[in-house]
């Protein structure tokens, strides 16, 4: 989970467990930060599955500079 969190964009650097798909750390990434289930995460297309945490990103990156220059 160490390897996941620190480069969740990169294949595994080591075989995830039995059962335990590339799509379950998504579900999980989703429902915390957004409290969504897997069935709306399923809804999402390709481009808003790499956008949405790149934009959220953006987000709390701008807000920190913000709060920096206050």
């Amino acid at each position: 989970m160490i390897d996941r969190h620190l480069r969740p964009r990169n294949p595994p650097a080591f075989p995830l467990p039995d059962g335990l798909t590339p799509q379950l750390l998504t579900y999980d990434r989703f429902a915390e930060e957004r409290g969504w289930t897997p069935r709306q995460v399923d809804e999402l297309t390709r481009d808003e599955i790499f956008w949405l945490p790149v934009i959220r990103a953006a987000r709390l990156e701008a807000a920190a500079q913000v709060a920096d220059k206050t």
